[in-house]
Formats: C-alpha cells, sequence, structure tokens
C-alpha cells in the first residue's frame, strides 16, 4: 500500500499594535495548506500561498506554537506562525480586527526580527546601503529563513540578487559581518561578497553566488572541496591576530580544554538551559554519560596538541551545505561560528560522507607539519567521535545538516 501523501496546514496569527489585536477572516484565524512536510522555517512559500489566496502581503514574526504532526489518512503536519502585515497591505472584506482576552505579541526578549518594525527598518537599510553604490531595490524583500538563531531575506535590486542575514547576538558567534570583510581581503574569491554590514544590529548584505555543493555529491567532490579548505586553514595560520581582532572567537585547544573540565560537570537534570523545555532537556542519564566524558574530551584536546599543528581558522560548522560551487573552485560560507582553534575541529563533514580518500585528500595539505600517517592511523579516531563507515558519501544528512533549499548564509 503506498504511502500517504502529506500535507502541511498553516495557521497564522496575524497581529498589529503589539499584538493587541488579531486578524480575522470570516471570523476565524487564515489558514493555508500546501502539500508536503514544509520546515517550520522556511516560510517563503507559505507567504506566497497567503497572498495568493488571500491577497494578504505578510511577513513572519516567530512559530507561535510547536510544529505538531499528525497521523491519519492524510498525514498532517500543522504550524500555526505568529505575523504582521507589511505596510500598504490590502484587506479582504472578510477581514476584522480582533482584540483578544490577552496580547499575542512575541515576547519582549525575542530576537530583533520578532518586532513588527524590524522589516521595514532592514528594507530602509538595505535601500540606503545600495543607493550608497549606485543601485537600488527593485522590490519588496522576501523571507527565506526565520528561526531562533538567524533570519534571512532575498531582495531583487538593479544589480543582481542580495540576501541580508541577521544573527542573534551571544558568545557562541563571531562577528561575521568584520569577519567576512578580513577573509575577503585575505582569501579572495573563496568567500561571499560583503556589500553592506552594519555590526550593531549584526546585519550584512551579501551578493548571491553559486549554488551549494550539498550533502550529497560523490567522495572526490567533497576530497576537492576539504583540499581546497586545508589550504585555506594553512595560510590563515599567519593571520591569527588579525583573524581575532576581526571577530572570531578563540577555540584553541587550552581553551576546550577549560570547558571539557567545567561545562559538562555544570549540566544538570533538574535545571534546563540554554531556552530548552524540560520535557526536551536531558535525562538524568543523559547527563550522567556526558559527565562521564568530560576527562575523555580533556584528553582528546591533549593528544590533538600532541600533532604540532598550529592553530587555524575555523569556520564550525563545515557540512557541504556551507559550501557554493565558484567555477573550478569553491566558496565557504555561513560563518557566524567562525572561530580560532585547532585545524581538525572542522572534519565534521567527514562524520556524515566518512571516506579515507576525502580525508587523505585534506590531510596531505599539512604534511609540512608532519607525515599525514599520524594523524590518520585507525586508532587516531576517538570511538565516541570515529566518523560511521554506514553513511556513503551519497547519503543525505539529517535536518541537522540542512538538505540545502536555500544557502545557510541565507539562513
Amino acid at each position: 500500500m503506498p504511502t500517504p501523501e502529506w500535507r502541511t496546514v498553516i495557521r497564522w496569527l496575524i497581529i498589529r499594535d503589539g499584538g493587541a489585536d488579531v486578524l480575522t477572516l470570516a471570523g476565524a484565524l487564515p489558514e493555508t495548506e500546501l502539500p508536503g512536510q514544509l520546515e517550520e522555517d522556511e516560510p517563503e512559500v507559505p507567504l506566497a500561498a497567503l497572498r495568493a489566496a488571500t491577497g494578504l502581503q505578510a511577513v513572519v514574526l516567530a512559530l507561535h506554537a510547536p510544529l505538531r504532526d499528525e497521523e491519519g489518512e492524510v498525514p498532517t503536519r500543522r504550524l500555526t506562525w505568529l505575523a504582521t502585515l507589511l505596510p500598504g497591505s490590502p484587506l479582504p472584506p472578510e477581514a476584522a480586527w480582533t482584540r483578544p482576552d490577552a496580547p499575542a505579541g512575541p515576547p519582549d526578549s525575542g530576537p530583533p526580527w520578532t518586532s513588527p518594525a524590524w522589516h521595514a527598518e532592514v528594507t530602509t537599510w538595505l535601500a540606503d546601503a545600495l543607493a550608497a553604490r549606485g543601485g537600488s531595490l527593485l522590490g519588496p524583500l522576501v523571507q527565506v529563513r526565520v528561526w531562533e538563531l538567524s533570519s534571512v531575506l532575498r531582495a531583487a535590486t538593479s544589480g543582481g540578487t542580495v540576501y541580508v542575514k541577521s544573527s542573534i547576538a551571544t558568545p557562541l558567534f563571531a562577528e561575521e559581518g568584520t569577519v567576512l570583510a578580513t577573509l575577503a581581503e585575505l582569501f579572495p574569491g573563496q568567500v561571499p561578497t560583503l556589500l553592506a554590514v552594519d555590526a550593531g544590529r549584526r546585519l550584512v548584505a551579501l551578493d548571491e553566488f553559486g549554488p551549494e555543493v550539498g550533502n550529497t555529491v560523490e567522495a572526490e567532490t567533497h576530497a576537492r572541496v576539504l583540499a581546497q579548505y586545508a589550504d585555506l586553514q594553512v595560510g590563515s595560520a599567519a593571520h591569527l591576530d588579525r583573524l581575532l581582532a576581526a571577530g572570531c572567537r578563540d577555540r584553541t585547544l587550552p581553551w576546550l580544554a577549560g570547558q571539557a573540565a567545567t561545562w559538562p560537570l555544570a549540566l544538570d537534570p533538574d535545571r534546563p538551559r540554554y531556552g530548552c523545555a524540560a520535557e526536551d532537556w536531558l535525562t538524568p542519564q543523559e547527563v550522567e554519560a556526558v559527565h562521564a566524558l568530560a576527562p575523555e574530551l580533556a584528553e582528546a584536546a591533549e593528544r590533538l596538541a600532541g600533532y604540532g599543528l598550529p592553530d587555524s581558522l575555523v569556520h564550525g560548522d563545515l557540512h557541504l551545505g556551507n559550501v557554493a560551487t565558484a567555477g573550478e573552485r569553491y566558496l565557504f560560507f555561513d560563518w557566524t561560528d567562525a572561530a580560532v582553534g585547532h585545524p581538525f575541529l572542522d572534519l565534521i563533514s567527514l562524520y556524515w560522507q566518512h571516506s579515507e580518500d576525502v580525508r587523505d585528500a585534506y590531510l596531505s595539505r599539512w604534511t609540512a607539519y608532519g607525515p599525514s600517517t599520524a594523524w590518520s592511523r585507525p586508532g587516531g579516531w576517538p570511538n565516541r567521535w570515529r566518523p560511521s563507515t554506514r553513511r556513503s558519501a551519497s547519503t543525505p544528512s539529517p535536518r541537522s545538516c540542512p538538505p540545502g533549499a536555500t544557502h545557510n548564509c541565507r539562513r
């Protein structure tokens, strides 16, 4: 029996006046239905469907309720998005503003893009930045992605497609705008072209670039990507002070060893952290397992130090969904996690797509510091982090490495 096709039903909680008023159509919240299982962080297609069905021109502020999947004759994914109307959006005849018992607005402590005024402010900022370069906007900004960590908009301009990205302020993230500006000077053609940056508001505007490589390519392509990236890292070793000054985070082995000695032991199963709900937090057994890892993490840092390699630029999220083709070369994007640290910290893509040939293509670029066999012997991978050999280069990675409907720099 064939598997039933999924559908996604989106309920729209459209607000004004800080959430004091909510829009209804014929006495009910607007809803749209689309085929498939849509993701809760990709609003572009649902917003277009809302506009086509009702004429409403809206922008998403935040996910209002957790995604819910329902089994049944027609499996259904349900989303509820908090949204606001763009200035000048028409209202259909059946539209009415109602006042709920409690305001439905976004939390005061949310990211900046949860503010109803943010979209218009960014539009003005981009228009001014383009005008300073002799360009102009050709239409409204389109939301590509919105979630807790970042918001991404796409704009048609007189000079081509431009993407605007904003990310939250957190000790985990680098200053992406200043980091990109520095990397563009040091490694031209290997990072996106930066059109404008507002460091205070953590905004960057980037030129469109080539298609992403993606996590389903063959091992030969993966090897070429990592070989080029290793060359970039080797070259970066002479510029560490400049990279740190630009906003890269310190992820050197002494820092990691200090974190390994303190962070795991600070976890408590009864005290959820990092915004996790109690039901999503670690169980006592999981916390105990993390506690037991602390000595092994410290030993791994010591083992890496023994390889004698210099610190280098670390991307921090280097899967193949964050790499684009650029002619015969590759371009690396989404630098929010940029850091200075041990180069091998960036080998996460080998976890999803393990291949000795790919690994050796990367390690061969470091032979000035010793034979690569010293780093690739069978015991060189700690058991708990050894790449899975059950994944082939053609196996898609899980959702945690996004499949690439849109570039991560535009995420």
